[in-house]
């Protein structure tokens, strides 16, 4: 048992590579919230990253750099970091007209409904976005890619974000809407309303 705790970890030196570059990137910051590399919590990172290689951890490492946040990444952040995955409003922007993709992207366009997105506005539509990016980025913190990705699957750009042009209802359409309002409002005016037989009787 212990052997397989032990093999399922980073190596001590990739640990100490990972730990120096993070408290170079942050400096205090990441050493007052995560310690040195010998730490508790040193060695949760490292059983949280035993899966991953050196060309991901670099990644990782590397888009710490390209970050604009000042405070150091929880282990999870950092693991997404390392797996390529984009944050939502990233994946917003590449699939705008025109934005490159990353394949991170793609997931996300294959586990969405396209249909039901195809139709939908406003909020339903953003909210179908954000469970397919749920999913994609669940399936991918986990190690399972979601099928063959590549750009043959199709992943136009979006337009649900881009503004409508509004332009006003013609008059007869507005009249008419006028019109069926003021009659189950009760406010036709009298002048418009047909004279009673009665009425004309007398």
């Amino acid at each position: 048992m212990e052997q397989h705790q032990q093999s399922a970890a980073l190596n001590p030196a990739a640990r100490r590579a990972v730990w120096v570059s993070m408290a170079e990137i942050y400096g205090r910051h990441w050493t007052d919230t995560f310690g040195d590399s010998e730490s508790g919590a040193a060695s949760t990172w490292a059983r949280g990253l035993a899966d991953l290689t050196p060309e991901q951890l670099s990644a990782g490492v590397q888009a710490s750099v390209l970050a604009v946040d000042t405070l150091p990444p929880t282990l999870g952040e950092f693991r997404a970091r390392c797996l390529g995955i984009l944050t939502l409003p990233e994946v917003r922007h590449e699939l705008r007209a025109g934005a490159p993709r990353s394949i991170f992207t793609y997931m996300v366009w294959q586990c969405l409904d396209r249909d039901a997105y195809a139709r939908a506005r406003g909020r339903h539509a953003a909210r179908l976005l954000q469970d397919a990016y749920s999913v994609a980025r669940a399936l991918c913190m986990r190690g399972k890619p979601v099928g063959q990705v590549s750009e043959s699957a199709g992943c136009p750009a979006i337009a649900h974000d881009q503004q409508q042009t509004w332009a006003p209802p013609p008059p007869a359409q507005r009249a008419a809407v006028l019109a069926r309002a003021r009659t189950e409002a009760g406010l036709v005016s009298i002048a418009h309303h047909p004279t009673h037989p009665t009425e004309q009787s007398s």
